[in-house]
């Protein structure tokens, strides 16, 4: 099976290696984690989360603001 690397960063390995089951490999560990308890893909989900215009604008308003206090140094939306 062909396979790709990733970088990631020491913090991220140290937590995937306590959610990882013994006789788990990191690829089955990023596929259980990448699906639901249904199997499903959490891409499924995207876009089902009806917002008005009102409410998104409370969320962005939020998001800048986290932004702002240098707590974060992007928030792309």
């Amino acid at each position: 099976m062909p396979s790709k690397t990733i970088t990631i960063t020491e913090q991220v390995y140290a937590e995937l290696k306590k959610l990882k089951q013994e006789n788990e490999s990191f690829s089955e560990l990023l596929l259980r984690l990448a699906r639901n308890a249904n199997g499903q893909k959490l891409q499924e989900f995207f876009g089902t989360w009806e917002i008005d215009d009102e409410e998104w604008a409370g969320i962005s308003d939020e998001l800048g603001k986290i932004r702002q206090s240098g707590k974060v140094s992007e928030v792309r939306l």
